[in-house]
């Protein structure tokens, strides 16, 4: 029981402490350069993060980022999940499947970029490309998740004359679930990071990555900083959020 308490207080102490050292040594490194151009320090930053915050055009581009960013996420999603399906349960289909992932692993961001530009718009371009770039990887944990199914498992209940909907409820759900949802957080995280870089290349208007490249041209380097630590933020609360949901989804199932 000491033991666990002990293991809560440090899993809290340690990231806190963590993120002091890293603004401690962000603040000494803005002393010694002392050029907000290059290096603004915590407090100019911290001080134009609440200023954005009070800034509708702000509300609007990050808006616009998480909606694209969702609009990826979930097409990745729906088609990594119906890939893992195919190939967990079609053989004929493991090694065509193996060659799509392959390519869209291999496929260099900047050219698809360049290309969907001249065939689409910006926005439309941004999606698409966080689409193919995520969705690797979010078939690999899919995959995953499926691979945990026993095959013999499900020709035992089978045999038992099971019903389906009993087979997903008690068994599949409870094993393929935790895991999903820790692959929607880490994959919604992975989206965002993406999708903004995607709008800096792509220029796409009304988006967190213009609202970038515009500080970057206007050297507002504190802006800039204080638009990477939101988008930093938004992404780690995601993916500990889902974290704690799929563990105490796991729980719930192991305890029935």
């Amino acid at each position: 029981m000491k033991l666990n308490k002990c293991n809560k207080i440090l899993n809290l102490i340690l990231p806190l402490a963590t993120i002091l050292i890293l603004i401690l040594v962000w603040l000494v490194g803005a002393v010694i350069v002392d050029e907000a151009i290059i290096l603004p320090t915590p407090k100019d930053t911290c001080v134009k993060m609440f200023s954005l915050l009070g800034e509708s055009a702000f509300w609007q581009n990050l808006m616009g980022s998480l909606g694209r960013s969702l609009i990826a996420f979930v097409v990745s999603f729906m088609l990594a999940l119906g890939l893992a399906i195919c190939v967990k349960f079609s053989k004929i289909s493991r090694p065509i499947v193996k060659i799509i992932v392959s390519i869209l692993r291999a496929m260099p961001t900047i050219a698809v970029i360049l290309l969907l530009l001249l065939w689409t718009n910006s926005k439309v371009a941004s999606i698409v490309v966080t689409m193919l770039v995520v969705l690797p990887t979010v078939f690999s944990s899919m995959q995953d998740a499926l691979g945990k199914i026993d095959s013999d498992i499900i020709a035992m209940l089978k045999l038992y004359n099971v019903s389906k909907k009993e087979m997903f409820f008690k068994y599949i759900l409870p094993i393929i679930l935790p895991s999903m949802i820790r692959t929607i957080g880490s994959g919604l995280a992975l989206n965002i990071k993406l999708i903004v870089a995607s709008e800096v290349i792509a220029g796409t208007a009304k988006s967190i990555g213009n609202m970038m490249s515009e500080a970057k041209i206007y050297f507002e380097t504190a802006e800039l900083f204080a638009i990477v630590i939101f988008v930093i933020i938004i992404s780690v609360t995601l993916e500990l959020v889902f974290a704690k949901i799929a563990e105490k989804v796991g729980g719930k199932y192991e305890s029935k």
